[in-house]
């Protein structure tokens, strides 16, 4: 108990208030310029194929503003103590990013909006990630609105692509896309 009470004394010091701020500024800054750079590449865990679990730069930015803002509310508003504000905020906000992972993944992944196997077939797309020999790598691709998307993939002959190589997709099996090397070698171009 002492110990929460000197790091909630050492977090009033701090001027919580723009700490929140900060917070709220800093995450609405990473959330535009990852939007605006095409995005959210990096998921860990299960890729982002499962509600709520979704660790990626995007919801890290938005976990960011949602605990500045939840702790403006609680702190500036409710007049918590900084420690009470804080451990309040990061619950809050936890499950605030969780509700809205959840509700994307119903809204965007479930209802289909990523490319039906017939739609995908034959797109162009580059190595992302090596292919190895009888494994699985990346490959990033544009969809039918033009929206850049990642995916995993095989070779179809098991032989090793390296990144960087243009792919044609063939086929899919589940979530894994079976490509071949493009003959012409016109993936995506680099900016």
């Amino acid at each position: 108990m002492e110990l929460l009470n000197s790091a909630g004394n050492m977090l009033e010091t701090l001027n919580l208030t723009m700490v929140y701020i900060a917070m709220v500024g800093i995450g609405i800054v990473v959330c535009l310029l990852a939007s605006f750079l095409g995005g959210d590449d990096g998921t860990i865990g299960d890729g982002g194929h499962t509600p709520g679990l979704i660790i990626s730069p995007m919801s890290m930015a938005t976990f960011t503003t949602l605990l500045g803002g939840f702790g403006l509310i609680t702190y500036s508003g409710f007049s918590m103590s900084a420690i009470a504000s804080v451990l309040t905020s990061i619950a809050c906000s936890l499950v605030s990013v969780s509700i809205f992972n959840y509700i994307l993944f119903k809204v965007f992944w479930s209802s289909g909006s990523t490319m039906k196997a017939e739609e995908i077939d034959g797109k162009i797309g580059e190595v992302y990630t090596s292919i190895p020999e009888n494994g699985v790598g990346e490959i990033i691709y544009r969809d039918s609105l033009g929206v850049r998307q990642k995916r995993p993939a095989r070779s179809s002959d098991g032989q090793t692509i390296p990144t960087g190589t243009s792919v044609v997709v063939k086929s899919s099996v589940d979530a894994t896309l079976i490509v071949d090397k493009a003959p012409d070698n016109s993936g995506l171009k680099k900016k």
